[in-house]
């Protein structure tokens, strides 16, 4: 996914240029919701049975994980605000299951999201 990124940042825009960061409209939002609770609960219903501790709050942080990671890939803006509220997800599960380390890591991964959505802020093209 990572090469994907880049190329399309690279050459993802107008005449192969640079891609420009924008905004999501109301409905990119709510297709991105949408779609994450729908695949977090279905995953979350698959693998109930499987012994997981917390399989449906684990199958929705990875649902939404890959929804921002395609948001990321096309620079729209409001994917930084996604990460953050999946970050402080995750840090509350690995919290809850005792992994300290890990979720002070995601606390971090808030400050470097929350950076990142003010940098890209002061860049974002409207449309």
């Amino acid at each position: 996914m990572g090469f994907i990124g880049l190329y399309q940042w690279l050459k993802g825009g107008a005449d192969g240029g640079v891609l420009p960061i924008t905004h999501m409209k109301l409905r990119e939002h709510l297709w991105v919701v949408g779609v994450g609770l729908l695949s977090g609960l279905f995953f979350g219903y698959a693998f109930k049975d499987t012994g997981a501790a917390a399989t449906y709050w684990d199958a929705l942080s990875t649902s939404f994980s890959i929804l921002a990671t395609i948001l990321l890939v096309r620079r729209q803006l409001e994917n930084w605000l996604y990460w953050i509220a999946i970050d402080i997800a995750y840090s509350g599960l690995y919290f809850s299951r005792g992994a300290i380390l890990f979720a002070l890591l995601m606390v971090v991964y808030v400050v470097i999201a929350s950076l990142a959505y003010r940098s890209w802020s002061k860049s974002v093209v409207s449309g």
